[in-house]
């Protein structure tokens, strides 16, 4: 098995230094540097001087592992490069390749296509792996070499029962780590990645909802009670009476959390503008990027059907004249259904736009029972059920408009 180390590509070669992502790390032997660039077998690499007072090569190019300035390729007898390994995160060491040995890929690893190149990754590890499809021929077939190669990268089933991991799902475990983690910081964030190639979704969607719409009645303040005595009074209900959930009602829970109370457009001069929409209870970055669906069963002054919320309007679209069965034996009056607009978020979040969408929708949910607790209504928060049914009734794409949350609305019953 042949091991090639080198700096990686994104790196910088700069006087006394190399840089990757702004960042510099000062580096005075340039020969080791030159040597680097193009690559040097892992056996070798002792050989290799450096004028480093008290540091071999050995120790200078841990340091640069360290910083994730090298990368790592296993070569065939031939030559072709077979894989090719680059940390993702900060602080990952000097890794040990062991002889070859049997093994599987982990059952966390998933495999993609990026520019034409095969990538192998996991939730569990915190390196990236390069295929061609040749090597993805010999992945299949459990080439020893690249087994071994994959092995202490975190790729392969030797971990996957450990007590850290046995009860993650992969799925689970791909979204936390990618989204939560400092993996690839400069992939990370408030990036802007598209606004080089499309500008972004303006907040202002009523055109999309062309469908039946009714105005709400404008409420009036909510009940002055003590912030203490209302987180104290909040409580779950799952029983509600078996009357109608008044629309003055509906209309304050939403008027007073979901409305906008200032827009302000964005500016074509400055390339990061977008629409910030303001509302009583804050989102990331001023996004508002979380909308409203009430699914009505028993709502006075409100037909049975499924209605958009417009939250500069305060009113209602109806998309359907339909409601999901919510598989109860007493499906609550009406349902708040909550969905992110997630190409507006996209747009300026990179790998973290769906972690911020359930955040935003928790402290969304939290202060739609507060303000249904200070209004006397009860409400049951829920997952999201991202159905074709839930879907259609909505009148949207799911993948554009995906559900991040439920409540169920009602008057509750007397206990």
């Amino acid at each position: 098995m042949n091991i090639v180390v080198a700096l990686h590509p994104e790196c910088i070669v700069e006087w006394l230094g190399v840089s990757r992502g702004g960042r510099r790390t000062a580096l005075s032997d340039m020969v080791l540097v030159m040597a680097m660039t193009n690559g040097v077998m892992l056996e070798e690499i002792e050989q290799l001087t450096t004028t480093i007072a008290g540091h071999t090569a050995r120790t200078v190019l841990e340091t640069l592992q360290q910083r994730r300035l090298l990368q790592w390729r296993l070569v065939g007898e031939d030559g072709a490069v077979v894989a090719v390994a680059s940390p993702l995160a900060a602080g990952v060491g000097w890794p040990c390749f062991d002889p070859p040995r049997g093994g599987a890929l982990s059952r966390f690893a998933s495999v993609s296509v990026r520019s034409g190149t095969w990538i192998v990754e996991s939730g569990a590890s915190r390196w990236e792996v390069e295929l061609d499809s040749s090597s993805m021929a010999r992945l299949t077939d459990a080439d020893p070499d690249l087994l071994a190669f994959l092995s202490p990268l975190g790729l392969l089933d030797d971990h996957d029962e450990s007590a850290s991991l046995v009860r993650w799902e992969a799925l689970d475990l791909m979204f936390a780590t990618r989204s939560s983690l400092d993996l690839a910081p400069e992939h990370i964030g408030a990036t802007f990645r598209f606004r080089e190639v499309m500008g972004p979704t303006p907040f202002d969607q009523t055109a999309e909802f062309p469908g039946l719409a009714v105005s709400l009645p404008v409420p009036p303040p909510l009940p002055t009670v003590a912030l203490g005595d209302l987180i104290d009074q909040r409580r779950s209900v799952f029983n509600f009476r078996d009357q109608p959930l008044p629309v003055e009602l509906l209309s304050s829970l939403l008027w007073h959390t979901l409305r906008v109370t200032r827009l302000m457009s964005r500016d074509p001069a400055v390339k990061d503008s977008y629409d910030f929409a303001m509302k009583p209870v804050s989102s990331s970055g001023a996004m508002s990027a979380i909308d409203a669906w009430v699914m009505a069963r028993d709502v006075s002054g409100l037909s049975t059907g499924t209605w958009w919320y417009n939250p500069l309007t305060h009113q209602l679209h109806q998309t359907s004249g339909r409601v999901v069965d919510q598989g109860l034996a007493s499906d609550p009056p009406a349902t708040v259904i909550l969905a992110t607009r997630h190409e507006r978020l996209a747009w300026k979040y990179e790998r973290i736009a769906f972690n911020v969408a359930l955040r935003d929708t928790g402290v969304l949910i939290h202060a739609l029972q507060l303000t249904a607790a200070a209004l006397g209504v009860g409400t049951c928060a829920q997952g999201a059920a991202a159905n074709s049914d839930l879907a259609e009734v909505m009148g949207t794409d799911p993948l554009r408009r995906m559900p991040t949350g439920q409540l169920w609305v009602g008057l509750p019953a007397t206990e």
